[in-house]
């Protein structure tokens, strides 16, 4: 099962998406519940599918590597991941919450600008008017910054 099957059922096991979502691309069964759902890219419920090659969600601690144990430990640090009677982080909370770890907040930004199509179609004219600034400014209010190793950052979303 490569990672975008893995996502889809991870969104069927929540129940997110329906059944009938198997027999989709994680692209179509995004644009379909985008589409139902009637959400635009900077909704927090926006489905973004995952590219080839992107980390499958995790649900364990041990299946985590050492960037996501660190972004997780972080992540408790300034309570943003709920933990189990015993004190114990739950992992599917930080995985749902979890964006990954980029060089700044901008190259997230502009990566999820890209995934989403945000300026396809638009002429190159007007895309030199978009205002990054802006748009990244937009989407700091549902996310939440942490530092990480290396002067990165690690990249949750506000749920």
């Amino acid at each position: 099962m490569n990672a975008q099957e893995l996502w889809i059922e991870q969104l069927i096991a929540r129940r997110t998406l329906s059944p009938a979502a198997r027999g989709m691309s994680a692209a179509e069964a995004a644009d379909q519940y985008n589409a139902a759902n009637g959400l635009q890219p900077d909704d927090a419920d926006y489905l973004v599918p995952p590219r080839s090659g992107t980390t499958v969600i995790r649900t364990s601690m041990h299946e985590l590597n050492p960037v996501e144990r660190h972004a997780l430990h972080e992540a408790m640090q300034f309570d943003l991941i709920e933990l189990d009677q015993h004190g114990h982080p739950i992992v599917r909370d930080f995985a749902d919450k979890y964006v990954g770890t980029y060089d700044t907040f901008r190259d997230y930004v502009i990566q999820h600008a890209e995934s989403v199509g945000l300026l396809d179609g638009v002429s190159d004219e007007v895309k030199r008017y978009f205002s990054w600034y802006g748009y990244e400014r937009d989407m700091a209010v549902g996310h939440t910054v942490l530092g990480a190793a290396d002067y990165r950052v690690h990249v949750f979303r506000d749920l």
